[in-house]
Parts: structure tokens; sequence; C-alpha cells
């Protein structure tokens, strides 16, 4: 698996500004602050689980790939954002959704 660097005015401004992904993602996380005990417990569940096991999994993963820097900024990226419906979901219905799969990685 390749992972491709985007050359675009945009991909430019992100690599000028390495935190600006992670800026937008807790200020993003921040419009669905509530009152709310269990809103609360699950948002910040869903922080620690992006920033902790996911980016370090995803990254593992991209390092033994060997796809240099931007494989690993990529990934970072996807990591961050790919569950963010997920947040929105628990804000409007109360409930998390998950999906109760097993899945298998294997790696070449």
């Amino acid at each position: 698996m390749e992972i491709l660097c985007i050359e675009t005015p945009i991909a430019a401004y992100i690599e000028r500004r390495p935190g600006i992904l992670r800026k937008w993602f807790l200020d993003y996380i921040d419009q669905f602050s509530s009152p709310e005990t269990f809103v609360k417990e699950n948002v910040n569940l869903k922080i620690k689980h992006m920033a902790g096991r996911i980016c370090e999994n995803i990254l593992l993963l991209v390092r033994a790939k060997k796809t240099g820097e931007d494989g690993c900024r990529f990934a970072k990226a996807v990591a961050q954002f790919h569950d963010l419906g997920r947040i929105e979901h628990l804000k409007n219905t109360g409930r998390l959704r998950t999906l109760n799969l097993k899945t298998t990685l294997y790696l070449e």
C-alpha cells in the first residue's frame, strides 16, 4: 500500500502549521460540549481514543511500511478524523454508535 502526498495549496498550508488539524479537531469537538455527564464522558473517551490508541497504532503501521514523514502526517490526519460523525451523533441522540465487527489487519 502506498500513501501519497497530495501537493495542493491546502497541503502546503497544513505542512507549515503542523498543529492546525489537531486544533480544528478540538475546536470542532468543543461545539458539542454538554452539561450531561454521559455526553462529557463519552466525548472525552473519543478524544482519548483518537489521540491515544488510534494515532499511536496508525503511526506504528505507517512506520512499519516505511512511508516516510508524508505518510505519517497523512495517517495522523486520517486517525484524527476517522469518526467525527460519532461525536455529533452522541450529542444529538445521547447514544454512542459503535460497530461490533471483528477485524483482522494483515501486514505485507
